[in-house]
């Protein structure tokens, strides 16, 4: 059993909820260079077009039809902060978890997830293979290491999106121009809103419900998000992945 497997999982759920909404999207794209490394340039906090560009979304071609004729043209952020809120048939939205994620490439080197109002965090910290998770009311916790192919398990948020996708429409989510784009699911179609120049998912429709994607700091995350605050005590699970294999 992979060590952090359970909380691992309940993350890339929460940082690709359409995965579970729409009970997956088809085939996972094969590993490619269609993304392009992320590019140098001022985004601000509203992902909106890069300070000092002249066209909006001037880079991004006009007669797309499928996720796989803009892959190339995302600027993807270093950084961001995301808070999911949720709704599902009748019921009232529900804010779920903010995430803090620090790029390497299209992967997360660091993440920091916490549920809204509450006191349990969870950081995982891929470049040091360290994970911690500590509570701000108690003020106690533990860190574990992550082996090197956890670590390089990270999630990806551009990673799962299907190339072959078929993009349907462009629309604005707050102020934001997206790819409207259909997907495929084993539970029923669904679609999401993919903001055209970052690649950042703004909303996610499915059978199950719905999610609404919004982000802060875009390009200007602090390294201090993914520290653990002083006064927290940690207990060290260094053994803990020996036991669970000793336990098997």
């Amino acid at each position: 059993m992979r060590r952090y497997q359970l909380v691992l999982g309940c993350v890339t759920v929460a940082t690709l909820l359409v995965m579970g909404l729409m009970g997956g999207c088809g085939e996972k794209p094969q590993e490619t260079d269609m993304i392009e490394p992320p590019m140098s340039v001022d985004q601000p906090p509203d992902g909106g077009p890069p300070a000092g560009a002249d066209t909006p979304a001037a880079d991004i071609p006009a007669g797309a039809e499928t996720l796989s004729d803009v892959l190339g043209s995302f600027q993807m952020p270093t950084s961001f902060v995301m808070t999911v809120t949720e709704s599902s048939g009748e019921a009232a939205e529900e804010p779920g978890a903010r995430i803090a994620m620090k790029m390497d490439g299209e992967q997360a080197a660091k993440m920091r997830m916490e549920e809204e109002g509450g006191a349990e965090v969870l950081i995982l910290d891929m470049e040091a293979s360290t994970m911690y998770s500590y509570n701000t009311s108690t003020n106690e916790g533990f860190k574990m290491p992550l082996a090197e192919e956890e670590a390089q398990d990270a999630p990806a948020p551009w990673g799962d999106y299907d190339p072959e996708a078929k993009v349907v429409g462009s629309e604005e989510m707050d102020g934001v121009d997206c790819w409207v784009v259909e997907v495929t699911g084993d539970d029923g179609p669904g679609k999401m809103w993919i903001g055209k120049r970052d690649g950042l998912m703004r909303k996610a429709e499915g059978p199950d419900g719905s999610a609404v994607f919004s982000y802060t700091d875009i390009d200007a995350v602090a390294d201090s998000e993914f520290e653990v605050p002083e006064g927290i005590e940690l207990a060290d699970m260094s053994d803990f992945g020996e036991m669970m294999e000793d336990a098997e």
